[in-house]
């Protein structure tokens, strides 16, 4: 039996995570494989700096990032690899020798259950809502997937601007207004923002949008059916439901802090349990 002091210890630090499905999903993992470990999760609002505080204070030996830190929390940490800096967002951080490093493990997040529809290639054009941490991390998918052109469309075109700096070899990135009628057609939407999130309502405009994609992809994970969600299925579209994106990133995660594969299927056990989605 490990004492207390073998105890590993993560966390989801985040605006509001209290009701995050992560604790549940990382905890059955480790109990899966043995690991003397434990998942909470760190509320705290709009205060990053106290939450790196408590983070090393606390000596925590990993934790994820959510929204709205994942940019934020790049210049706070001693170290970032080499991908997350070009992404200029962070999701999972990993303490060793006593230095926190930053990662994204988002992209796993996206790439892999896009994998599924689109095999080795990738979509030839993309639509994405938002210009956070996660739309960071969808368009460097993007790019990894071999993606020609990105129309993003965004409620702040100063924010969405920072997207433009990102090193993104080619592709094509155009910026619009949310309220923008000259889209580009696409293949692949992506909702990188929390719109429709605890049954929120959508605009008309973006449900309609949804319904045009060959592929609609939320990051959204609560509820499981989106408003979004609903429009792309209603018309017969391709669905990824958030959770697909939060069990490939915790995966990736898990292999970070562990060295050790992740149990997919007790984590996704665990996070449709938590969520009360059938599985398919």
């Amino acid at each position: 039996m490990s004492s207390p002091s073998d105890l590993r210890r993560y966390c989801l630090l985040g605006g509001l995570v209290d009701s995050s499905p992560s604790q549940h999903m990382m905890n059955a993992a480790f109990r899966s494989l043995g690991i003397p470990a434990e998942y909470t999760l760190l509320s705290v609002g709009q205060d990053l700096d106290g939450g790196m505080e408590a983070i090393r204070r606390g000596g925590f030996d990993g934790f994820n990032v959510t929204i709205p830190h994942k940019v934020g929390v790049v210049e706070r940490l001693d170290r970032v690899d080499r991908a997350s800096r070009s992404i200029g967002a962070v999701n999972t951080v990993k303490r060793a020798g006593g230095a926190y490093t930053g990662y994204n493990t988002d992209v796993d997040g996206i790439t892999r259950p896009l994998r599924s529809h689109f095999g080795d290639g990738g979509p030839a054009s993309s639509l994405l809502l938002g210009a956070g941490g996660a739309a960071r991390a969808f368009l460097w998918s993007m790019r990894e997937m071999g993606c020609r052109r990105v129309s993003v469309l965004v409620r702040d075109l100063q924010k969405g601007r920072s997207l433009l700096e990102m090193p993104l070899r080619g592709m094509e990135v155009g910026l619009f207004g949310v309220d923008a009628t000259d889209l580009p057609r696409f293949e692949l939407m992506f909702n990188a923002t929390p719109l429709g999130s605890h049954g929120g309502e959508v605009p008309g405009r973006l449900l309609a949008l949804a319904a045009r994609a060959e592929v609609f992809f939320d990051a959204v994970y609560q509820p499981a059916e989106t408003g979004l969600v609903a429009a792309a299925r209603d018309s017969g579209r391709k669905v990824i439901r958030g959770h697909e994106m939060l069990l490939e990133q915790g995966a990736s995660s898990f292999k970070i802090w562990t060295g050790r594969e992740a149990p997919r299927g007790t984590m996704r056990e665990a996070l449709l349990s938590f969520l009360k989605v059938e599985a398919t």
